[in-house]
């Protein structure tokens, strides 16, 4: 009895082990537990197990199937990987980070972003012949049972949304210079400030990498511009949180709360930029 049970150890010890780590559906859950149970009684009762056996194999094969497509999707292969590096470092990333020493501008969307994209994890040496000796990636250690098994944003979904970053960024400050008394102050930049800002105005794109000089440029233009962040609660208070209301509720409510936001400062002066709720 005590070589049968020296035998089963390693297959029962793998099992316990893979169930732990991967949060399986209550249907494999169950299965295994029955099958373990009924081993147990088997090896002391001294009968075959090669039914429990059997089960045990197919259970594990299943675990190990949905372990390696579940690490898949978690983690970056070479090529993603390469691909990952190349973003952290793309010119438009770059001016977006140079364009985030504006004020005016929600840098924290860029953070956030950039944040996710460093997450993500790289990892490409899982085979199926490894996990049948180990239930966990030795490499990386990928524990989907800790949490999500995907990762919050993709690497096509980071360069499209770093691409609309840019182009949102590029209006707000191309709209904000079309206000008249800004347009008036371009002439007391220096000369060269003046051709850098005007340019831009002309071709309503930057050309990468940034001139730190119209960088500057554009935080002289925009002293004393001021950002009110409304937050989407706030809004959604407005709004009734659900309740109808008529045109001139919902207007007047609008009014007062740009007014407490507000305040005394000048309208001229303010920008009003929509405060979404941070993801966890």
């Amino acid at each position: 009895m005590q070589n049968q049970v020296n035998e089963l150890s390693p297959s029962v010890h793998y099992l316990q082990t893979a169930k732990s780590y991967l949060p399986l559906n209550d249907e494999w859950n169950e299965s295994l537990d029955i099958t373990l149970g009924n081993l147990l009684d088997a090896v002391k009762a001294g009968e075959s197990c090669n039914q429990e056996l059997q089960t045990l194999k197919r259970l594990k094969a299943r675990f190990i199937d949905t372990y390696l497509v579940l690490h898949e999707k978690a983690r970056l292969n070479a090529n993603e990987d390469s691909k990952k590096a190349s973003l952290l470092n793309d010119p438009r990333v770059g001016a977006l980070k140079q364009l985030g020493e504006i004020s005016l501008l929600p840098r924290e969307h860029l953070e956030e972003k950039l944040i996710s994209l460093s997450n993500l994890r790289a990892c490409w040496s899982l085979t199926k012949e490894t996990l049948e000796q180990t239930p966990y990636c030795a490499n990386c250690r990928f524990e989907p049972k800790s949490g999500s098994t995907v990762p919050s944003q993709t690497l096509d979904e980071f360069e499209d949304d770093i691409e609309d970053l840019l182009e949102q960024w590029t209006t707000t400050l191309i709209n904000t210079f079309n206000d008249p008394e800004l347009k008036q102050n371009i002439e007391l930049l220096n000369k060269e400030q003046q051709l850098l800002v005007r340019s831009l105005l002309e071709s309503e794109e930057f050309s990468l990498p940034i001139d730190v000089k119209l960088i500057q440029a554009i935080k002289e233009l925009l002293e004393g511009i001021e950002r009110v962040e409304i937050s989407t609660d706030e809004v959604l208070q407005v709004m009734g949180n659900g309740n109808p209301l008529t045109v001139e509720e919902l207007q007047d409510r609008l009014n007062t709360l740009i007014k407490r936001r507000v305040g005394n400062k000048p309208t001229n002066r303010v920008r009003i930029m929509l405060k979404t709720r941070e993801v966890n």
